[in-house]
């Protein structure tokens, strides 16, 4: 990865994580919808979908002990996921480099899909001259509406 990185520790070192130094870096959203993830999940795999470094995943994943796969459009931060996957000891199902709208995964197969996606619409809402942050936070075309659909698609009925 050709960007400079930060190791930062969750809850006192539960899981200690890289990061890019500058552009998206995950926060508290990222880390409550991790503990969110740990009182709810079903048994089995977890999938985090737009995984960035990986924090709700790899976090819900150690605390449950439940393999994982991320999924992760930009493939230095997929590379990323990987790397903070080993280093906390996560199972994992593996990681996918693609957009979360083309989940690798057939229809009803996930009880627990985690997400924390680009949220605004393209062109909306105020441009990050830094392009890791833009495809963080700006969404490819539908924003939180193709995100739903493609969760209703892969989510078990139960």
């Amino acid at each position: 990865m050709d960007v400079e990185l930060t190791q930062d520790a969750i809850a006192r070192g539960f899981v200690t994580l890289w990061q890019p130094s500058k552009g998206y870096r995950f926060n508290l959203d990222s880390v409550l919808l991790a503990a969110w993830t740990v009182r709810h999940a079903q048994p089995g795999w977890l999938v985090d979908a737009g995984a960035g470094c990986g924090v709700v995943g790899i976090y819900a994943a150690v605390a449950l002990g439940h393999p994982l796969l991320m999924v992760e459009r930009l493939g230095s931060m997929a590379r990323l996921c990987l790397q903070n996957a080993r280093q906390n000891g996560v199972g994992l199902h593996g990681v996918v480099q693609t957009d979360f709208r083309d989940l690798p995964l057939p229809g009803g197969s996930v009880a627990t899909l985690m997400c924390n996606p680009p949220y605004l619409l393209p062109g909306s809402g105020r441009a990050s001259p830094n392009p890791q942050r833009l495809h963080s936070l700006e969404a490819r075309s539908g924003g939180a509406a193709e995100v739903l659909l493609e969760a209703q698609r892969v989510l078990t009925a139960d």
